[in-house]
């Protein structure tokens, strides 16, 4: 998995996440087809939870924790 930020205009940043699969043959890819039916959705919730965590931390002017 690959985790991104790139600037988008003042004070804004872009950030994404990529994950690549490289299959070694037809049979690979089917298996991996497979196991990311039943992964794909969790792994995107989790994935659109860090972005927000990250946006929100981004936000807060003060990243000192609450006392």
């Amino acid at each position: 998995m690959d985790l991104r930020g790139a600037p988008a205009g003042p004070g804004r940043s872009l950030l994404t996440t990529e994950t690549r699969v490289d299959a070694a043959d037809a049979a690979a890819r089917r298996a991996f087809r497979a196991c990311w039916l039943a992964v794909g959705l969790p792994s995107k919730r989790i994935r659109r939870s860090w972005l927000a965590a990250m946006a929100e931390r981004a936000a807060d002017p003060d990243p000192s924790p609450a006392a």
